[in-house]
């Protein structure tokens, strides 16, 4: 099992968040969660990853805000199995 924080490339997490998440979605993210009080200081967030490009976008948003709203992230990858060789995604 991998540590907290680290890929299994064997990089970390803070890697990740310097992918290329637009600056406008960020804080289009962060204007609807603080209007709908979606996030709380000191909450664990899961995100279920399936290694496609929308759950690893709403992954890496989610790392860029953590600091803004306090929250934790937590990922869980789940393999589809809808694509040839996505397991190799894990």
């Amino acid at each position: 099992m991998r540590e907290h924080g680290q890929r299994a490339s064997g990089g970390n997490a803070s890697s990740l968040v310097e992918a290329p998440v637009t600056a406008r979605a960020c804080r289009d993210v962060a204007a609807f969660a603080r209007k709908e009080k979606l996030f709380r200081r000191t909450q664990k967030i899961l995100v279920a990853v399936s290694g496609g490009p929308d759950s690893v976008a709403c992954l890496l948003l989610l790392l860029r805000l953590r600091q803004q709203f306090g929250f934790e992230v937590v990922v869980a990858h789940f393999d589809h199995r809808l694509r040839e060789g996505s397991a190799a995604d894990l």
